[in-house]
């Protein structure tokens, strides 16, 4: 059988096509056998070789304001997101900033209220400083109105008194020794003003007693008539000198007696007592004129009774007796007055004219007399010759409203009956 040698004319079979694998690029083989390169890297890059190998300059000039371009607008791009990142961090700063600025703005508010807190306090606190100084010295000065002990006791008050009453009994007994009967050249119109001067000093019994005793033509002077007188005289010319607020000015004393009887009325007694204390201290008198005053209103008995002292050295003498009797009643004055606050303790003189009554009264004169008859009329006093003390009793008064008074010292008293 014959072999036919195919020709490539008549085989329908394709040109082969070689793939290497180890490779991109395949190969083609034609009808003849030829190989041909195709696909690859070579193929992709031929239209952009010829492309750029066709661009004219003004193509490529495009190109690169494209790409410069796309350049920009990548800038552009990034410089918006910087920007708002900037612009985010900014409101961040601008909320922070306004935030502090609020809390500037309270703390501002805060300082300015404590500020106007402090002036208020600073302000109080002065007040409180004036307050305090002023209670302060109201406190100081109401120390001198509260209860304290007295400084001085009642047994210390009756031995001033009873030191008073020695002194004056001696310097009566003294000058009764001298007194001589004496007439004295006298209108009746100057008899009727002793006489009334005198009922003001030693009441009327005595004062009676003193015109008769004048009467009697050349007789001696009763010695215990002028024993009685004398004491009665200085103990009531004493007495206004203790009593009287101010002595040598009766109305100015009535008036602060006034004033401190409203105030006895209103206070407790420590109150009143540290009151009358502290008043009776500043306006303590002088005795300058005291001796005076007592020689004067002397004489004036004297002349009722027609008395005299002959001998000016026993005068004198009697003058120099009144010394120790007033610093004495200062003492007593002061002891009364300023040193007994916790109650008012005050001389107890007897009136002329007032029943006896023992059980207050100490009769001074008792062995000079027949004693009393029991059961008989009570004797009537017609002078006080010696001082005593009393008390009131608190809450208690009289029926006419008048005080009611306890004793505490007997004063000593002469009964019409002894003379």
């Amino acid at each position: 059988m014959a072999q036919t040698q195919g020709n490539s004319n008549d085989d329908p079979t394709p040109p082969a096509t070689i793939h290497h694998s180890s490779s991109s690029t395949s190969v083609r083989v034609d009808e003849h056998g030829q190989a041909h390169p195709s696909g690859g890297i070579t193929d992709m890059v031929k239209p952009f070789m010829s492309s750029s190998s066709n661009q004219t300059p003004r193509d490529r000039e495009m190109e690169k304001l494209k790409a410069e371009i796309q350049k920009r607008n990548t800038e552009l791009a990034n410089h918006k997101a910087e920007i708002k990142r900037l612009q985010r961090e900014m409101r961040a700063q601008v909320n922070s900033i306004n935030a502090l600025q609020s809390d500037r703005q309270r703390l501002n508010e805060a300082n300015n209220s404590l500020q106007s807190e402090l002036i208020s306090v600073k302000q109080q606190l002065k007040e409180v400083t004036t307050l305090a100084d002023t209670q302060g010295k109201e406190l100081i000065g109401a120390q001198k109105f509260m209860p304290k002990a007295d400084p001085i006791s009642i047994s210390d008050l009756k031995g001033k008194v009873s030191a008073l009453n020695d002194e004056i009994f001696q310097a009566a007994a003294s000058l009764g020794e001298t007194i001589v009967p004496h007439v004295y050249e006298l209108t009746e119109e100057d008899m009727n003003r002793l006489y009334n001067d005198a009922v003001q000093i030693v009441g009327e019994p005595l004062t009676q007693m003193l015109v008769d005793e004048g009467r009697k033509p050349n007789a001696e002077a009763n010695p215990l008539l002028v024993q009685a007188v004398l004491q009665v005289f200085m103990t009531k010319i004493c007495s206004s000198k203790v009593q009287l607020w101010i002595p040598n000015d009766p109305k100015i004393s009535d008036f602060i007696t006034a004033v401190y009887t409203n105030i006895q009325g209103s206070e407790k007694p420590a109150v009143s007592g540290q009151w009358r204390a502290l008043t009776q201290a500043h306006t303590r008198p002088v005795t300058a004129g005291w001796k005076e005053d007592l020689i004067s209103k002397m004489m004036k008995l004297f002349k009722v009774a027609s008395w005299r002292t002959p001998d000016k050295n026993q005068r004198q003498s009697f003058e120099g007796k009144l010394i120790p009797i007033f610093k004495a009643v200062e003492d007593l004055r002061i002891a009364l007055s300023e040193k007994i606050t916790s109650v008012d303790i005050h001389v107890s003189l007897v009136p002329p004219n007032s029943l006896f009554d023992a059980s207050w009264m100490d009769d001074a004169f008792a062995d000079a007399r027949a004693k009393p008859v029991p059961g008989g009329p009570r004797q009537r006093v017609v002078g006080t010759t010696g001082f005593g003390l009393k008390k009131p009793i608190v809450g208690k008064r009289d029926a006419s409203g008048g005080l009611v008074f306890e004793s505490v010292l007997a004063p000593n008293v002469i009964l019409e009956s002894t003379l």
